[in-house]
């Protein structure tokens, strides 16, 4: 199950990173190359002096995202935070193991060099009372005056949080209700009844999208009074990590406010979903294979998303499938077939094709065809793409003139890669794709000579982000880049 596990973070992390481009371009002026943030970790600025020394050598603008924490001395670590130019473009700002005082919250929303900030992380320590009081307070905090997201990520003692969390709720109403936050992310592993009725009762400005990491424990009868609220109000992205629960979530009517859904039963949930009458909000969309429920995926699912009726809106689909784990091939060249054949594939603008057992058929039908139109970003990983393929794809076929973003990457390390070494080659010698700014080539084991010509290559000068290197950085273009977990604002 571990190994699950991480297939499951990094297939989530790829669909996050091909449509936070479009997703982001909804909120705030995010700048035109956002899909992607340099990271830029101060973790090991422990004391004062190394955290001014390291802003000073280190040269941030919008599009970096510096995380801060732990430290000994918070106050006076925030303070030289607070004061420091280098923070003045940065949009998003995470801090990790950093108890906030009232005080520090304070000095840190009133920096004249943080007006800029978006989007702002809590990672394993909730904000207290305070802390979110002046968070909702304008006159407290002018300098995130445009905040926009706001995340707290998961806590090792879940049922000490879940007692902060119900304790925080009228904090995270007033919060909500003071109309500026968009983007609300629990990656918890409990989330508060209490507070979720709070929040969604909140009177609000703008559309709220509400993340949640685990809705087993929120009980029906909130589940059934979110639903019946205001469709233009709030939405959720959300894990259904059994097909029970995502009978649950459909049953309360819960899917109604449903935006970004996570399935983690295969075929069942495919089914599940087609029956469904609450996808109207639905637009992006994941099915894992052999999750909680142990469930495989086959051709099966492909004819249930066929299902075009059900599925209006959705337009970023990931069909994850784990060949070692489930034993199992995936949906294959006649569900491929089946899917390319249907209306859904001329509304989708991501698709990813995980280990989908697509053969060589398969791949050449993906490659050619016409009928993924609106089509922008585009994975295929545990798939071989032959060299004859590879070079269509990059030039000449009908998606070479569309695609905006795309990864051929392998699967890990240890092997499962997407191409081999005359693959490589024929893309360094042919691309031709006018739209293109990210490409993933990584963790395919190319030779030296293979990464020298694509490092070469003419057209790298185009691309925003091209990632070649095996789990090093070396290779990369920018050198630092991170394309993972942004959370996708409603349209």
């Amino acid at each position: 199950m571990a190994r699950l596990a991480l297939f499951h973070a990094r297939a989530l992390a790829f669909l996050l990173a091909l449509t936070c481009l479009s997703a982001l371009a909804g909120v705030g002026n995010a700048g035109p190359h956002s899909f992607c943030q340099e990271l830029a970790n101060f973790g090991e600025a422990k004391t004062p002096a190394a955290l001014q020394a390291a802003l000073k050598r280190t040269k941030l603008d919008y599009r970096s995202a510096p995380v801060f924490g732990p430290f000994d001395s918070p106050d006076k670590m925030i303070d030289i935070i607070a004061s420091s130019p280098a923070m003045a473009e940065v949009r998003t700002l995470s801090f990790q193991w950093v108890r906030f005082s009232a005080d520090s919250i304070t000095r840190l929303g009133r920096s004249p060099h943080l007006s800029q900030i978006r989007n702002l992380s809590f990672y394993d320590e909730l904000p207290t009372e305070s802390v979110l009081a002046a968070l909702s307070d304008i006159s407290v905090f002018p300098s995130l005056a445009r905040l926009e997201i706001l995340k707290l990520g998961a806590d090792p003692h879940p049922r000490e949080t879940g007692r902060q969390i119900d304790a925080l709720a009228p904090a995270f109403a007033s919060l909500v209700a003071s109309g500026r936050l968009q983007v609300l992310g629990f990656t918890l592993d409990q989330t508060s009844a209490a507070l979720l009725d709070g929040i969604s009762a909140a009177k609000r400005q703008f559309p709220l999208l509400v993340q949640i990491g685990n809705t087993a424990d929120i009980p029906a009868k909130t589940l059934k009074n979110i639903a019946s609220l205001d469709p233009g109000g709030i939405h959720f992205k959300v894990e259904a990590r059994s097909c029970a629960e995502l009978a649950r979530l459909d049953r309360t009517g819960f899917l109604r406010r449903v935006t970004d859904l996570s399935v983690e039963c295969g075929d069942t949930g495919a089914r599940l979903l087609a029956r469904s009458r609450n996808l109207a909000s639905l637009t992006h969309l994941r099915i894992f294979a052999c999750g909680t429920d142990e469930t495989k995926m086959t051709v099966a699912s492909a004819r249930a998303l066929a299902t075009l009726s059900q599925f209006p809106n959705v337009r970023h689909l990931a069909l994850l499938n784990d060949y070692e784990q489930c034993q199992e091939p995936g949906i294959g060249a006649k569900g491929l077939e089946i899917l390319l054949g249907s209306s859904l594939a001329g509304q989708l603008e991501t698709l990813v094709l995980r280990e989908q057992g697509l053969g060589e058929k398969g791949v050449r039908a993906l490659v050619l065809t016409d009928k993924l139109s609106a089509l922008r970003r585009l994975q295929i990983a545990g798939e071989h793409l032959p060299a004859k393929e590879a070079r269509s794809l990059v030039r000449g076929a009908p998606l070479s003139e569309t695609l905006e973003e795309l990864s051929l990457a392998g699967i890990d390390e240890d092997g499962g890669v997407t191409l081999d070494e005359p693959a490589a080659l024929a893309i360094a010698g042919s691309l031709d794709m006018p739209k293109l700014r990210f490409l993933d080539l990584s963790l395919n084991q190319f030779s030296g000579n293979a990464v020298s010509r694509l490092r070469r290559a003419p057209w790298i000068v185009r691309l925003e982000v091209f990632k070649l290197g095996d789990g090093d950085l070396e290779a990369e273009k920018p050198a630092s880049w991170s394309c993972e977990d942004e959370l996708l604002p409603s349209p």
